[in-house]
């Protein structure tokens, strides 16, 4: 792994959540090299790729998005699922757009939750 990605699996630490976050750190040498405007966040392994400050952008084939950040460094964002006992995780569909693609919580009939929502 690249060591400019850090992420954090939530699920390590409660292990009955799971999601995802990471951050791409600008990287000023490989910037100047591909004279990437300072308007710019660039991504070499999502989107391979640059985003203006304030967009986002859904990775191709992946249920997450990545956020170009002011100090043009990068948020990627996938999906969080809470597991509650009795009912089920359906999986989510990567080909509809962030987050309408997550994990879906089913409990009986009548509920279903997103991956957004808290239960």
């Amino acid at each position: 792994m690249n060591p400019a990605i850090y992420l954090l699996y939530i699920g390590i630490i409660w292990p009955q959540v799971f999601c995802w976050v990471s951050i791409i750190e600008r990287n000023d040498t490989e910037r100047a090299l591909l004279n990437i405007p300072d308007d710019r966040c660039y991504d070499p392994y999502y989107i391979n790729g640059t985003i203006p400050i304030g967009k986002k952008q859904q990775i191709p084939n992946m249920c997450a998005i990545v956020i170009c950040g002011a100090d043009l460094n990068m948020d990627v964002h996938g999906c969080g699922t809470k597991r509650v006992k009795g009912c089920i995780v359906v999986p989510g569909d990567p080909s509809l757009p962030h987050p309408t693609c997550c994990h879906k919580v089913i409990c009986d009939e009548n509920k279903t939750y997103s991956s957004l929502q808290t239960l």
